[in-house]
């Protein structure tokens, strides 16, 4: 049965969001594609249609993770509510964000994991940090 371009296209972010959530929850090692792709309802075999490896959904797993973290600041640097570092602290610190791994920012929870993988899959942790300390830090100084 072949599917349109827009299922496709659904079916990869939802494959994405289940691996950002369950990487955050276990780490890298804690759940393999098997178990990711059951999750999603699709057989492992499903996932080559949508991925060349496992690092490369590791890679767009934790990007798209920052990429959340980053519109908060690019929402409060075009007016939006303000992102302190009184505020990033505060929340970062949380018992929500503590209690809930899999929705919060992957550096905290991945940090061990990206540092021993390979570069493709450190690529998209890094450069998220360095978007969203440039976005704060421009926030802070207009703020003053």
């Amino acid at each position: 049965m072949r599917h349109s371009k827009a299922e496709k296209a659904k079916t990869h972010e939802r494959i994405v969001a289940i691996a950002s959530k369950r990487f955050r929850e276990k780490g890298l090692a804690g759940i393999g594609i098997a178990d990711l792709m059951k999750e999603a309802g699709l057989t492992v075999g499903g996932f080559y249609k949508h991925f060349d490896s496992r690092d490369a959904l590791v890679a767009e797993a934790v990007g798209g993770a920052l990429e959340l973290w980053k519109r908060q600041v690019d929402a409060a640097v075009s007016g939006g509510p303000p992102v302190t570092y009184e505020s990033l602290v505060d929340e970062y610190l949380s018992e929500a964000h503590r209690n809930h791994p899999g929705t919060g920012c992957p550096v905290s929870t991945l940090a061990g994991d990206l540092a021993r993988s390979d570069k493709r899959t450190r690529q998209p942790e890094n450069s998220g940090q360095h978007r969203v300390a440039r976005n704060s830090d421009s926030q802070h100084e207009r703020d003053g």
